[in-house]
């Protein structure tokens, strides 16, 4: 008898955490960028990632917030988690 609520005890425990939600980024589907080239001239600044993500815009701020967003693969860069 003791084997079986000990086992119902262990089903149900899987089943609840199982309902549990999901939180927080799968490390796996980050892109990320080790090298940023930011140049500035003639009034815009230009940033490219060694992952190929590049944005511009008239100030830092704009240009790394130009930045693609490739779906579930966000571009997460220090100055960014600063700002955050």
């Amino acid at each position: 008898m003791n084997r079986i609520c000990i086992w119902l005890l262990a089903a149900a425990s899987a089943v609840c955490l199982c309902m549990l939600p999901r939180t927080g980024t799968d490390a796996a589907k980050l892109l990320p960028a080790q090298v940023l080239v930011i140049g500035a001239g003639d009034g815009v600044v230009t940033v490219e990632a060694d992952n190929g993500a590049a944005g511009s815009g008239p100030t830092l701020a704009a240009a790394l917030a130009a930045l693609p967003d490739w779906g579930p693969t966000p571009i997460a860069t220090e100055q960014q988690a600063k700002t955050s």
